[in-house]
C-alpha cells in the first residue's frame, strides 16, 4: 500500500497531473449537462469498449436522441446497419443503462470536492 501511495503521490508532481486536471473539468462541464446528453456520452462509451472510438462517434451522431427511445430490437437492427461489431450486446447495455439516466447528472456531481 505505502508503495502505491508514494507512485500516486509522484504522479501528482508529474506532466500526468495536468491531463488529470483536465480530464476532472471536463467531467465538470459534462455534469453541468441536460441528462440526455450525459446518457448519449455514457452509450458513447459502452459502444466504444473493444471497439472503434471513430465509428462508434459516427454511430452516435447518426442514432443521437433516439437512445433514448428505440426498442432493444430496433437499437440493436440499427447498431448493425451502422457497422457495430457487437450490435445484440450493445443494445442490451445501452437499453439497461437507460434505468440510471436520470441519476447520472446526481453521480457525476458527486465527484467534485
Amino acid at each position: 500500500m505505502n508503495k502505491l501511495v508514494k507512485v500516486v503521490g509522484n504522479l501528482k508532481k508529474s506532466p500526468i497531473k495536468k491531463v488529470v486536471n483536465k480530464r476532472m473539468r471536463e467531467f465538470e462541464e459534462l455534469g453541468k449537462k441536460h441528462s440526455n446528453e450525459i446518457f448519449k456520452e455514457l452509450c458513447f462509451c459502452l459502444m466504444t469498449a473493444n471497439f472503434n472510438a471513430e465509428k462508434s462517434i459516427k454511430i452516435q451522431n447518426e442514432i443521437d436522441n433516439k437512445f433514448m427511445t428505440l426498442s432493444l430490437e430496433r437499437l440493436s437492427q440499427k447498431l448493425k446497419e451502422l457497422g457495430h461489431r457487437f450490435p445484440n450486446t450493445r443494445a442490451k447495455y445501452i437499453i439497461e443503462a437507460r434505468k440510471y439516466k436520470n441519476n447520472l447528472k446526481k453521480f457525476l456531481n458527486s465527484f467534485k470536492n
